[in-house]
C-alpha cells in the first residue's frame, strides 16, 4: 500500500519546482516579454521551412504523372527535355515543358537567397515590386502584362540588393542563420534557470541577447550558405547539437564536476576524436594530394589551441561562471572571425558588417550591464 502512495505521489510530482513556476508565471506576467517570446518562436519555427517559403524551385510538381518534389530533389534538366545537370525552373521553356504534361506549385516568394532577377525594370538595386506601375513592373517579360510569370509570386517586396538579388528571400535565409548561430546563449540560459536558478532571463539580459541576436542578423543578412536542397538535414544537426551543447555545460555545472580541465579535455577529445575519424572515412576516405605550409600550420593552430588549450580554458571557465555567460561565447565567435579574416586574409569588411558588429557589442554590454554597475560601485565604496 505504501509503494502504490509513493508511485502516486511521484507521478502527480509537477515537472516544475514550485520555485520554477514562479519564475515562469513573473515571466508571463510580463505581456511584453512573454508575447515578444512568441513572436520570436513562430518566425523562428517558419524560419526553418525557408526552403518551402521563398525558393527558385517549385515545393512540388507533376511531370507525366510522377509527382516530384524539386525543393527537396534535385533533378536534371534532361529529365524535361534540357541539357544541363541541374533543373533551372524559372526558365520559361521548362515552366511550359512541364505544365503541358502535368503542372507545379510555386513557394509564396519565388526567389532563393542567390536567385538573381533578370526581369527588374530598371538597374539594381530595384525598387519593391509594389512601387512600379502594372506596365513598368512586366516590360521586362516576353509576353508583357499577359505573360503568366508576371505575377505577384515574382514580386520583389523590398526590392532587390545591387545584384538583382531579393532582399526578402535573403532576409528570410538571413533570419535563419543568424538565430541558429545565436541560440546558444538563449538555449543555455532557459537551461541554467530552471536547472541551477541563475538570474539569466533577466529583462536586461534578454534584451542584451536580442541585441545580440540582431547584430547576427545584420552581419548574415546576405545568407549566403543558408539553404539549398540538402539544407534540411544540416538545419536539424546543428538545432540538436545546439541543445546538446547547452544541457551539457549547464549539467556540469549542475552536478559540481571538480575533475582537472585537462582531464575532462582529454575525456572529450577520446570521444570525439574516434567519431571524426569515422565520419571522414565515410564521406572522403583519402588524404589530400598536396598540403599547402599555411594549411598545414591551420591544422597544427586548430589542434594545439583550438582543441586542448581552448578546451581546457572553456572547462576552467564553466567551473568559475555562470552559464549563461559562458555562452555569450557563441554571440563574439562570428566577429572575431570576420577581423581575422580581414586582417590576416585581406578580406574586406563592409557598413553592414560593422553594424553587426557594433549590434553584438551594446547586447554584450546590456547584459552584462547590472554587473559592471555592482562591480564599479564595489569599487568606489571600497575606494
Amino acid at each position: 500500500m505504501s509503494a502504490d502512495v509513493a508511485a502516486g505521489e511521484t507521478a502527480k510530482r509537477p515537472w516544475l519546482s514550485p520555485l520554477n513556476q514562479r519564475r515562469w508565471q513573473n515571466f508571463k506576467a510580463n505581456r511584453r516579454g512573454y508575447w515578444s517570446l512568441w513572436i520570436f518562436l513562430v518566425l523562428f519555427v517558419l524560419s526553418l521551412f525557408s526552403e518551402f517559403i521563398a525558393s527558385d524551385r517549385p515545393v512540388l510538381a507533376s511531370y507525366k504523372g510522377e509527382i516530384l518534389f524539386p525543393t527537396l530533389v534535385d533533378y536534371p534538366e534532361e529529365k524535361f527535355g534540357g541539357f544541363y545537370a541541374v533543373t533551372d525552373y524559372r526558365d520559361p521553356v521548362i515552366q511550359d515543358e512541364i505544365k503541358a504534361n502535368g503542372w507545379l506549385i510555386w513557394p509564396p516568394i519565388r526567389y532563393s537567397y542567390r536567385t538573381v532577377n533578370n526581369d527588374i525594370p530598371e538597374a539594381a538595386p530595384a525598387k519593391p515590386s509594389w512601387l512600379y506601375p502594372v506596365e513598368k513592373r512586366c516590360e521586362r517579360y516576353l509576353a508583357g502584362v499577359d505573360d503568366p510569370n508576371c505575377t505577384i509570386g515574382n514580386w520583389n517586396w523590398l526590392g532587390t540588393d545591387d545584384q538583382g538579388r531579393d532582399v526578402v528571400a535573403r532576409l528570410v535565409y538571413g533570419f535563419r542563420i543568424s538565430v541558429l548561430f545565436g541560440l546558444t546563449p538563449l538555449v543555455t540560459s532557459v537551461f541554467a534557470a530552471f536547472w541551477l536558478g541563475e538570474r539569466a532571463l533577466t529583462p536586461s539580459r534578454l534584451a542584451g541577447m536580442a541585441l545580440g541576436l540582431a547584430g547576427l542578423a545584420t552581419i548574415f543578412a546576405e545568407g549566403e550558405g543558408a539553404g539549398g536542397a540538402q539544407a534540411a538535414l544540416g538545419l536539424a544537426a546543428l538545432v540538436l547539437a545546439v541543445l546538446i551543447y547547452s544541457a551539457s555545460m549547464v549539467w556540469i555545472k549542475r552536478i559540481g564536476d571538480d575533475s582537472p580541465p585537462l582531464a575532462t579535455t582529454a575525456g572529450t577529445l577520446a570521444v570525439s576524436l574516434p567519431l571524426f575519424g569515422l565520419v571522414w572515412w565515410i564521406v572522403e576516405g583519402r588524404l589530400p594530394a598536396d598540403l599547402p605550409p599555411r594549411t598545414a600550420a591551420a591544422i597544427v593552430y586548430l589542434g594545439a589551441f583550438g582543441s586542448v588549450l581552448g578546451f581546457a580554458l572553456y572547462f576552467y571557465v564553466i567551473r568559475h561562471m555562470e552559464a549563461g555567460r559562458v555562452a555569450l561565447i557563441t554571440l563574439i565567435t562570428p566577429v572575431l572571425a570576420l577581423l581575422l579574416g580581414q586582417t590576416l586574409n585581406a578580406e574586406e569588411i563592409g557598413t553592414r558588417v560593422w553594424l553587426g558588429a557594433a549590434l553584438i557589442a551594446a547586447g554584450l554590454l546590456l547584459h552584462q550591464w547590472t554587473g559592471l554597475v555592482g562591480a564599479l560601485r564595489r569599487a568606489e565604496q571600497s575606494g
